[in-house]
């Protein structure tokens, strides 16, 4: 019998309205709208994704200068025969593994943590040194190199769960560390995790490219619906944590789990558009945990503005000096705390 493997759906928005589609492992009978989008046109059309794709699969050594396994694989080789590359290759090699992620190198990076010292944060060096690296492959983030608007991923059970989390990243579309690295975390909850991304030029409060807010909400809850998930909970970090807010009453989410969420510049945290998400006539307050930094400067000053709003939410503190505060909650044992408060 083949073994259960995650499902991994991926849409990406039109400005027209239109929306493609592309699925791997689906073990069920959804229909999607037929369109051109299939695996060959995304490995034409996203470079990144052929890289991830040669790194997630058998790391063999290309002579095709776009797949990043020849030469990340060529690193790897002259570490081990005590021929150190150069700081610069090493930066450039841990950006490349933490950024696309795919599990079997970033073990590489972990057991060679003393050559790369000084090409990761500390931050990054110890949130690396914690995360539980045994997903299977076909169950990690595989095609987060493709930056969709959406992800929905499904783990490998066999029957499908109930429950969904839907995630909104910061700008950069991480979720205050590398999205994929986070999802090894994500995933021990053994329920759907649905990540909403957004575009740089676009305003999160507005909604998704070619779409409203509302207009949004509807379709992310069709897709939720067509999938049989029944209870949707929130998670956002940062401009994220201010997106999940947004979509909390629209989406009528269980409860909500807000990073240190605002719609601010760091310099100068003032709201761009209502404060309406603010307010327990919006979603009920104590169906949202905050989690904030004591520390951190950019942390204290949403604090105030929430304090000033009376904004007055369950609130869970880090100590480290992070804005953002997950990767701060993964590194001081907290954040699968957190995450069972969201899900219980």
């Amino acid at each position: 019998m083949r073994p259960l493997r995650a499902e991994h759906h991926i849409f990406g928005l039109q400005s027209d309205g239109g929306m493609l589609t592309y699925s791997v492992d689906r073990r069920f009978d959804e229909t999607h709208a037929k369109n051109p989008l299939n695996i060959w046109t995304l490995q034409r059309q996203v470079p990144a994704l052929k890289s991830f794709l040669g790194l997630w699969g058998r790391g063999r050594l290309s002579t095709d200068p776009e797949v990043a396994s020849g030469w990340l694989g060529d690193v790897f080789l002259r570490i081990s025969s005590g021929n150190i590359p150069s700081k610069s290759e090493l930066q450039k090699a841990a950006f490349l593994i933490l950024s696309l992620s795919p599990g079997r190198y970033l073990a590489k990076l972990r057991s060679n943590a003393a050559e790369f010292a000084d090409a990761m944060t500390p931050q990054y060096r110890h949130l690396l040194s914690m995360v539980d690296l045994s997903l299977p492959p076909r169950s990690e983030l595989i095609f987060h190199a493709c930056h969709p608007d959406i992800y929905l991923w499904i783990p490998p059970t066999p029957e499908r769960p109930k429950k969904l989390i839907v995630c909104f990243g910061t700008r950069k579309n991480t979720l205050n560390a590398p999205r994929p690295l986070v999802h090894f975390e994500l995933a021990k909850a053994d329920i759907g995790i649905l990540y909403v991304g957004h575009r740089p030029d676009h305003d999160v409060s507005k909604g998704l490219i070619g779409r409203d807010l509302k207009s949004t909400a509807v379709l992310l809850l069709s897709i939720t619906k067509q999938f049989g998930f029944e209870k949707l909970y929130g998670l956002g970090t940062s401009l994220g944590g201010y997106a999940a807010l947004h979509y909390a009453p629209l989406m009528h989410f269980e409860r909500v789990l807000n990073y240190s969420g605002m719609p601010i510049d760091h310099e100068q945290p003032v709201p761009r558009s209502s404060d309406r998400w603010l307010s327990e006539k919006n979603f009920p307050l104590d169906r949202i945990l905050t989690v904030l930094s004591s520390s951190d400067n950019t942390d204290r000053r949403i604090l105030d503005f929430y304090n000033g709003k009376g904004f007055e939410t369950p609130r869970d503190w880090v100590s480290s000096p992070s804005h953002g505060s997950l990767t701060s909650s993964i590194l001081e044992r907290k954040f699968q705390t957190q995450l069972s408060w969201l899900i219980e």
